[in-house]
């Protein structure tokens, strides 16, 4: 029985790699794609980074596993925490191989913060602290761990300076990539990375990618992913297999649509006129402003002139008084009947006295408020056309124990990205502007001496596919909890004859929530654009 290794190129698009690779610019997947079992890895609904990830390593939806997004709601809405490893309600796989004997080597999987299991760890977006690297020991061992890197610089994004900041990604990953090196040479059976840098380049860079006309700093971060793959090739054993998987794709964006804003106009929302937030980190919007630097205006009369038609006359009066009018303000909680909770959550929360102690929807009014909500959203449209093809309440999406913290409304599929921010010098919640934006489809890939070359139908395999067909390909049971499935068309006949897909009870994580600095996490996760 060989290893399993599993290169996740976060935001990997069929249609951007087909036009690199008819490019010449991935010469090694190119390669791959001839000799494997190959087609398109359905994500989550929406198809948003962490619930994806955590539903690859998980194997179950997210109504069962627990994760919505990068944040989660508390007791209040006012109170929003960075999801840690301890917030994953069910057993990941490489939880279920460490109880079975076999060793895993993690680096940059989302939700492994802190680490479950004393495997080595290298982590994601959502560690805090310093130290990302467990054991630490293992930067006695090389230089290479102690550069390990979690994000790039998304200083050089606000400030315009685009191609530093692709340099700096390429620096990430390429740090990366020595780690890897170096983690090879341990013992292990199961060795999944994740390349971040497909995703941050695409978010801003996918229409000129597609269009041929990136600068060649954004075409180097793909290469570096090709060559890492060309590493992989030349080390791996003649019995392991290899995955390669995506947690959603990318398509081109109309704009950004800001949701907040509109919910606001019904009178749904209120924002908090004594807390400016500064922008996203995307280059849509206006310069950066931050926080320290407002000379305060008084909350009424804030509220006043965001009211006024003469809204811009009057900030230029303002600031010739010393004021920073605030580009954006955060959501006021308490006087709200719902809100989008982060840019990331891509669906609505209501604000109901059952789950929030500051709630103010009562039990009776959920059902009609949700309707409502959904009635508003439904009948949007941008030149006549419909925004939102499909808008699905959460018990339609998700299944399992875990529903309470899932948004109330989920965004269907649309040609816009999204943003929870509320800006006080628009009224226009469409911001048309080049984005590159999630879609439904990532890319699967599996290759081994026992894998057949399929090209699997569209939609015929999921996130919630690959905990299952890790455990499979190292001889393990499943757990018949699973939404994940093994597709047999994928592999031999006298493979599948040998080695029979069996499965087994299943048993819940005994988990410890520990205190967390949840503002350093919050800061990392605004600097990408994961939250307003």
């Amino acid at each position: 029985m060989g290893r399993v290794i599993v290169l996740g190129l976060d935001g990997g698009c069929s249609e951007l790699l087909e036009i690199l690779i008819d490019k010449g610019s991935m010469p090694n997947l190119k390669e791959l794609v001839k000799s494997s079992s190959f087609g398109f890895l359905r994500s989550t609904n929406p198809p948003v980074t962490a619930p994806s990830w955590i539903s690859m390593a998980t194997g179950v939806n997210p109504g069962k596993h627990g994760c919505y997004d990068f944040n989660k709601p508390t007791t209040s809405l006012q109170k929003v925490k960075p999801i840690q490893s301890w917030d994953i309600k069910v057993k990941t796989f490489y939880e279920l191989l460490k109880e079975s004997g076999k060793k895993c080597i993690l680096v940059n999987l989302p939700g492994t913060f802190p680490p479950l299991t004393d495997f080595i760890t290298l982590t994601s977006l959502l560690t805090q602290g310093e130290n990302s690297v467990f054991p630490e020991r293992l930067k006695e061992e090389s230089e290479a761990f102690k550069n390990y890197r979690i994000f790039p610089d998304t200083s050089l994004l606000r400030k315009g300076e685009l191609k530093k900041y692709l340099q700096d990604v390429y620096d990430v990953e390429l740090k990366r990539y020595q780690c890897l090196k170096k983690l090879w040479e341990k013992e292990w059976d199961c060795l999944f990375y994740v390349f971040s840098g497909g995703d941050w380049v695409s978010h801003e860079f996918y229409t000129q990618l597609i269009e041929d006309k990136a600068p060649v700093e954004a075409l180097k971060v793909f290469q570096l992913f090709d060559e890492i793959l060309y590493f992989v090739l030349n080390k791996k054993q003649e019995e392991d297999n290899l995955i390669i998987i995506s947690d959603h794709g990318f398509k081109k964006a109309k704009g950004v649509l800001h949701i907040n804003e509109i919910l606001h106009k019904n009178k749904l929302l209120n924002p908090d006129f004594q807390n400016p937030s500064p922008p996203m980190s995307h280059k849509m919007e206006e310069n950066l402003f931050s926080v320290s630097e407002f000379k305060k205006v008084n909350p009424k009369i804030l509220e006043s002139v965001l009211k006024s038609k003469g809204l811009k006359k009057i900030v230029k009066a303002l600031r010739k008084f010393g004021y920073k009018y605030p580009l954006f303000l955060k959501v006021d909680p308490k006087s709200s009947f719902c809100l989008m909770l982060t840019s990331e959550s891509y669906g609505i929360t209501i604000n109901d006295k059952r789950r929030f102690e500051d709630g103010i929807v009562s039990s009776d009014e959920f059902d009609k408020t949700r309707n409502k909500i959904k009635e508003i959203l439904d009948s949007l449209k941008y030149n006549e056309e419909k925004v939102f093809r499909d808008l699905f309440f959460k018990e339609e999406v998700y299944n399992g124990e875990h529903l309470d913290i899932a948004p109330d409304i989920v965004f269907g599929d649309s040609d816009w990205a999204y943003s929870s921010g509320i800006r006080t010098l628009q009224d226009n919640p469409f911001a048309i502007c080049e984005r590159g934006i999630h879609s439904q489809y990532g890319i699967f890939l599996c290759n081994g001496r026992n894998v057949k070359n399929v090209r699997l139908e569209k939609g015929k395999i999921s996130v919630v596919d690959i905990a299952p067909l890790i455990l499979f390909l190292l001889g393990e049971k499943i757990p018949n909890n699973f939404d994940g499935k093994i597709l047999k068309e994928m592999f031999e006949d006298d493979y599948l004859i040998k080695n029979k897909v069996e499965f087994c009870e299943y048993t819940l994580p005994q988990r410890e929530e520990k205190e967390i600095d949840s503002e350093e996490i919050a800061k990392r996760l605004k600097s990408l654009g994961y939250m307003q």
